[in-house]
């Protein structure tokens, strides 16, 4: 004998399952903010390495241009 199942019980079943996706649509989208910031976050602290390299040349750069001009090379 197969036993069925009523209306009512499936629409449960319906609704839970909905649930459970709107719950993981919302992690995924929280999932997705949380990349996005990294990627942005990313983005700035390349641009400060960029920024400390290139001064940190400059002054490299810099000091030995002093020390040929004093005389000194190292």
């Amino acid at each position: 004998m197969i036993v069925s199942k009523t209306n009512e019980e499936w629409n449960k079943i319906v609704e839970n399952k909905d649930a459970q996706i709107q719950a993981l649509y919302k992690r995924i989208k929280d999932q997705q903010t949380i990349n996005d910031a990294q990627k942005k976050l990313n983005g700035v602290l390349q641009t400060d390495l960029t920024e400390a390299d290139n001064k940190l040349k400059k002054i490299e750069q810099d000091r030995l241009n002093t020390g040929r001009e004093a005389g000194f090379d190292e």
